[in-house]
This record gives structure tokens, sequence and C-alpha cells, in this order.
């Protein structure tokens, strides 16, 4: 679910969805910025490395006339699930033809910081990797897959602003401020520890358990394999449990993640919608049979 979860099926998608035909924009003046910027930490049970860290941050201005929802989706920037107890399955293919979608461009917000007790982090610019001329401009991440971002620690986000980005929207400087949540703790499939877990049974319902966390965050559990097969399911945090049925679960070796999903609304001048959102995973390599 880094932007990997999120951003990978966007790409996906939007791979999918090519075409050589593109919409004109118009009124761009009335277009409405969303911005995301997440914070992930990632680690794999087992394994003799170091957890991954990474931050990412994207401002993208949307066309006037459109579907949100489907250009976010596109984008990578789809929010977390918003019922609990409720699974996915992402599509690879969205159905969209890019023919239909005005440009949509991802925006410059000048120097972006990550500021913890223990370090500051700087995001560097790319440009936005994408296969058609429908999207473009510049999206943020940390440098390395390194970076100190710990867990259950006030954060602070900093961004110039786009004052001076030659042919950039206006956005004005901001600063975010949140606390991340704790790493997940005492996770376990069936009563048996996640780190212990090599094979998991699609022919039952796969219950999970975790030390509870705070009221309003998430747990989401994704499902992979390596044919191709995904699902994603969300629960409660504080509840402490989730069962996913059976019917949904599909055979094949894979991977199994459980990500603490912490999302903090924030406004700014330029922005109409922001979310800092926090990701902590823990991931085992599992055979689901």
């Amino acid at each position: 679910m880094r932007s990997g979860l999120w951003l990978a099926a966007g790409l996906a998608a939007l791979s999918a969805a090519c075409s050589n035909e593109v919409v004109p924009t118009t009124d761009a003046e009335s277009a409405k910025t969303h911005a995301l910027i997440t914070i992930e930490h990632t680690s794999m049970v087992g394994a003799s490395a170091d957890a991954r860290t990474e931050a990412f941050a994207r401002f993208v201005s949307l066309p006037t006339f459109g579907d949100d929802e489907t250009v976010l989706d596109l984008a990578g920037m789809s929010p977390v699930l918003s019922s609990f107890d409720s699974c996915i399955v992402p599509k690879v293919d969205s159905g969209v033809s890019l023919a239909t979608l005005e440009p949509v461009e991802f925006l410059g917000v000048g120097e972006i910081t990550v500021q913890t007790r223990a370090a500051q982090v700087h995001l560097a610019p790319h440009a936005f990797p994408t296969v058609t001329d429908v999207f473009s401009g510049v999206v943020y991440s940390s440098r390395d897959r390194s970076a100190p971002l710990p867990a259950a620690t006030a954060y602070s986000v900093r961004a110039t602003g786009s004052a001076g980005i030659r042919g950039s929207s206006f956005i004005a400087p901001l600063e975010v401020s949140a606390s991340a949540p704790s790493a997940l703790e005492g996770v376990a499939v069936g009563g048996v520890p996640l780190e212990s877990v090599t094979e998991v049974s699609a022919s039952t319902p796969m219950d999970l358990t975790w030390a509870v966390g705070d009221p309003g965050d998430s747990v989401v559990v994704a499902l992979n394999t390596l044919n191709g097969d995904s699902l994603v399911c969300a629960f409660p945090d504080d509840r402490g449990f989730g069962s996913i049925p059976d019917e949904l679960l599909v055979a094949g070796e894979g991977r199994l993640s459980v990500h603490r999903v912490r999302s903090v609304d924030f406004e700014a001048a330029g922005i109409d919608a922001g979310e800092l959102r926090f990701d902590f995973e823990i991931a085992a390599a599992v055979d689901f049979r």
C-alpha cells in the first residue's frame, strides 16, 4: 500500500487506459487541487535487512470537468477504504479511456522537508512516471529507502510553496503537523504469530488479530499472489481483530501485508483537499493453499 500499493495500482491502471488521443483542457483556473503526503515504513518478517522507510508527496490539479475519483485512482492517490469490514479487489484495468480525460498536472510546491525529533528529511522532486501525455509535472520522494522516519513520534511537514515556480498554480507555504501511530505488534493469523506463518488456508476464513491501536486508525490487510490476484480489506484498529471470508481468498504463493494506517486531513491556501497519511506495514511471504 505503498504509495506502493496505491501508486503501483494507479500506474497499472494508467498504463491499461492509454490512448494517443487527448481532450484539450478548459477553464484551468477553476481546477481543484488535492494533496497527499505519505510516510511509509515496511518490515518483512524474517528478513535480515533493515526496515524500508520512505516519504512521498503529490499535489495534483484535477480537471475542471470529470470524475475526480477516477483521476485520483489513476494518479495513485486513492483514499484508504472508507468503510471497515469491507474488501475490494484492486482493478488493473480501470476501464477508462484516457481520450476522455483532460490533462492532469502534478504541481511543484517548492522545497519539502519532513521534520521529526530524530532528523530532518528532504524530499526530492521527480518527473511523474507516466506513459501518456495526460499526466505531467513533478512528484516528491525521500532520497533513499532508509530515511529516519520512526513510528510513534511527532511529525511536521513543510513546503515553501509555489511562488516563483514558473507555470505552477498558486499554493501557499504550508506546514502540516501530526503524530505517527505506533508500529504494529502482536500480529497473528489464526492464532499463529505472523513471523511463524508460512501457509494460510484459502478454504477457511482468515482470522487476524493484533495489539489494539488508537480509535480512528485503520488496519488494512493486503493479499497478493504471484499469479496477479490481489485483495485489500480494512478493519478498525482499536478492535484488534478482523476476518476475511474464505470465498474471497485465492490459492497461490504470495505476500500477506498488514498495515496500520492513520489519515490526517489538512487545509492550506491553494489546496482544496489535503491528507497526511501514515502507513506502517509488516509483511510475510506465504503460500495460500
